[in-house]
């Protein structure tokens, strides 16, 4: 097997030209290829995605935004190689800085995203329907779904015994109810913002932040890779994907993670209205209404105590989300009242 994937991968380097002297497998999709022209990263790639990659790599090339590692065109002029029914790509291996601290890792991390978002973001001024029809909508979706939250209740408390999945969500339903009705106050807000001021922002999305992805070199200059997935979007999008995935694990106080906020905020400041939808989103409990509505379809895709171990992990991301949430608002308060002290 293994010396079919190496004949495999040579004969996609020979697409490039390259005679590899020795191939380091990275991972699964990832190879280190040496040769005596220099280093090379070679990577397999989905094929759905290829055509985002290709879009997005020409896009970052016409692009204010220079901190990404390029790809290599073939001898053919193609951006990616296919070998049978797989595509690759191929890179300069870029040699990571080990990382001895974390948090100045996330914080340079943030404010590089901010750097990404800010070198390409679109800005245009917002038709009055578009808003309109997105507050309706998200504001018809929250109510249905507070409904749903509202009518599972009084259907568990009627039964005689409830079922350890049913009594566990009747716990958690007072907090999870209050994160929806936050989520609908900061979606009112956001409303009230975006008339004030209907300036529309899209941005390039990377859309599969995780540690992987981001490497800074010996000379202490920070790259992102792996545009496979980016599209263009709010800039919110990426800050709530990436903090929904940190934060689903047990119960923890993530202060750095407002500081990480902070940074991007260094390099691309959110927007008031942008702010507000960032908390409506992040505070919306969809991960328990989810596990609930998979639930009561009784779709035995899971078995109760299944049911109510990924329930206790979707709690937990909620009071995790909860707690960042509350310090932001804390901390915008503080910068509030620091800018506008009272008169004497």
């Amino acid at each position: 097997m293994r010396v079919l994937e190496n004949e495999a991968l040579f004969s996609v380097l020979k697409q490039y030209g390259i005679l590899p002297q020795y191939m380091e497998a990275i991972s699964k999709k990832v190879h280190k290829v040496y040769t005596n022209k220099g280093t090379y990263a070679l990577k397999k790639i989905n094929g759905s995605h290829a055509q985002t990659l290709i879009s997005n790599i020409q896009l970052l090339s016409q692009s204010r935004y220079k901190s990404f590692v390029p790809i290599y065109q073939t001898i053919n002029q193609e951006w990616l190689a296919k070998k049978d029914d797989d595509f690759y790509y191929l890179m300069p291996w870029v040699e990571n800085e080990k990382r001895p601290d974390m948090d100045d890792f996330y914080s340079q991390f943030f404010h590089e995203l901010g750097n990404l978002h800010f070198q390409t973001k679109k800005e245009w001024m917002l038709d009055e329907s578009i808003y309109e029809n997105q507050f309706a909508f998200m504001l018809n979706r929250f109510e249905k779904e507070e409904q749903l939250l509202e009518k599972f209740l009084e259907r568990c408390e009627k039964n005689w015994y409830m079922s350890p999945f049913e009594l566990q969500a009747a716990m958690y339903m007072n907090e999870t109810i209050q994160a929806l009705q936050f989520a609908k106050r900061e979606l009112n807000e956001w409303y009230e913002k975006i008339k004030e001021a209907p300036v529309a922002r899209i941005v390039l999305n990377h859309g599969n932040l995780k540690n992987s992805h981001f490497i800074v070199n010996e000379d202490k200059k920070p790259f992102l890779i792996n545009f496979e997935r980016s599209y263009y979007a709010t800039p919110i999008q990426d800050l709530i994907i990436f903090y929904q995935k940190r934060l689903t694990c047990q119960p923890f106080e993530c202060r750095q993670c407002l500081e990480w906020l902070m940074s991007y905020q260094n390099r691309f400041p959110l927007t008031e209205a942008e702010r507000k939808l960032f908390l409506s989103y992040l505070a919306y409990p969809s991960a328990i209404i989810k596990m609930i509505y998979q639930y009561e379809k009784k779709s035995n895709e899971y078995t109760e105590l299944e049911y109510c171990q990924r329930l206790l992990r979707r709690y937990w991301q909620m009071k995790n989300i909860e707690y960042v949430v509350m310090r932001w608002i804390e901390a915008e308060n503080h910068e509030k009242a620091k800018n506008n002290p009272p008169s004497s």
